[in-house]
């Protein structure tokens, strides 16, 4: 299913369920450097604002993952990689990955 068919059904489920759409922040984005990454669990932790500061992401199933031009999968991102993340929060504090830039392209293949 593609990610804007999931983005509305998820947006329809929300309003069917009497739940505030609002809860549910705009889209944002954010720079920083890989940590972690877990594949097989959908997660990416990165390093953002040049600090110390690890903020954990859900890495939704349905993302677009790009090397370049390329589009790659999440266990081709390595630790190390800067990369640009859009996603959103959700209510519970999940932070939802829709996309995702690896601007490291020395790991091109």
């Amino acid at each position: 299913m593609p990610l804007y068919a999931c983005v509305l059904a998820l947006s329809m489920m929300v309003s069917s369920m009497g739940i505030c759409q609002q809860n549910v922040s705009k889209l944002q984005s954010v720079h920083g450097i890989v940590s972690t990454v877990d594949s097989v669990g959908s997660i990416l932790v990165l390093q953002v604002n040049n600090q110390n500061e690890m903020v954990r992401f859900t890495v939704d199933k349905e993302a677009k993952i790009q090397r370049g031009s390329d589009d790659i999968f999440l266990d081709d991102i390595l630790q190390g990689d800067p990369v640009t993340l859009r996603y959103y929060e959700f209510p519970d504090g999940t932070l939802m990955v829709t996309s995702i830039i690896d601007s490291n392209l020395a790991n091109d293949f």
